[in-house]
């Protein structure tokens, strides 16, 4: 039999060595701890501005009165009427109106601005809000009148006043 030829023989692989690591390098010490940067610090929501402010910034009569309902929706009485005055002084047809309601006994809540109601106010600005062209100005100034002819006909000594006052030679 023949024998096969025996392959060449391979030459040994070399021993593996380790890649060479640097020498090790010392650990770096920490920083030193910092107070960390404070964030600046956000400027504060603006608070509620004041009647004041809003006086003196409103280019015009409706911006009072926007701001005085706004007022009005916090429940602040009197800063809702100073407002409204400075609408009504400025011309503003429905703060007259308005003022007139918080003077109305017909409308008028104890507290929200007043102590108690002023006929005489209510006519006052009534008159006023008719005037500068609010038409349930005039329905409101006949159903006031006709409430103080009532209440002066049963001996109500400020219904008569109001009456003398704003409608003059009217006898209840």
């Amino acid at each position: 039999a023949t024998a096969e030829p025996t392959p060449p023989a391979l030459p040994e692989p070399a021993p593996e060595t380790p890649p060479e690591t640097p020498p090790s390098l010392p650990e770096p010490e920490p920083a030193p701890a910092q107070s960390p940067t404070p964030a600046p610090e956000p400027a504060p929501a603006p608070g509620p501005r004041s009647v004041r402010d809003i006086v003196r910034d409103a280019a015009n009569p409706q911006e009072l009165f926007d701001e005085a309902m706004k007022f009005r929706a916090q429940g602040d009485h009197q800063g809702m009427l100073l407002l409204l005055e400075n609408a009504a002084e400025r011309g503003h047809a429905r703060a007259m109106f308005e003022i007139a309601r918080l003077y109305d006994p017909a409308s008028f809540v104890e507290g929200q601005p007043f102590s108690r109601p002023n006929p005489g106010q209510a006519a006052k600005f009534y008159r006023k809000a008719e005037a500068a062209g609010v038409a349930e100005a005039g329905p409101a100034l006949v159903a006031l009148k006709t409430r103080l002819e009532a209440a002066a006909a049963a001996g109500d000594l400020d219904a008569k006043a109001a009456l003398s006052t704003y409608w003059p030679g009217t006898t209840p």
